[in-house]
């Protein structure tokens, strides 16, 4: 790792064009490479590198509270349609529930069928 350091402090300066591979292959090394970069910057393309950062950062930004703001939404209509689909079947359950009570005690299938909106056929099958 020393060695490293040396190659770096001794052979990157202002004029390096192309840094050596195992000066980039290295984590340390190459943090540092990307700070001595971002330093030799002139002012305006350090302004332009930070607007490139922000413009990333409220792009993510966007994207995550899009895609949140959509899920909270579609799970907020996912429950209700489950809760009137779960409504209905109840209600159709019970009707059928009924019927069949009606039936048993002998009330005449076009009664039933009259009473609670059911057809004769579906009275029959109970």
């Amino acid at each position: 790792m020393a060695v490293l350091w040396l190659r770096f402090l001794t052979e990157i300066n202002r004029s390096t064009a192309e840094v050596p591979a195992e000066l980039l292959e290295n984590p340390e090394t190459s943090k540092a490479l990307k700070i001595l970069e971002k330093s030799a910057y002139t002012e305006a393309q350090l302004y332009a590198y930070e607007r490139y950062w922000d413009a990333v950062y409220n792009e993510r930004g966007a994207i995550r509270h899009g895609y949140n703001q959509g899920f909270n939404q579609g799970l907020a209509e996912g429950q209700k349609k489950g809760l009137v689909q779960g409504e209905k079947k109840g209600r159709a359950e019970e009707k059928l529930a009924n019927a069949r009570s009606l039936k048993e005690n002998g009330v005449p299938t076009d009664v039933i069928a009259k009473s609670l909106g059911l057809t004769a056929e579906e009275i029959e099958r109970l």
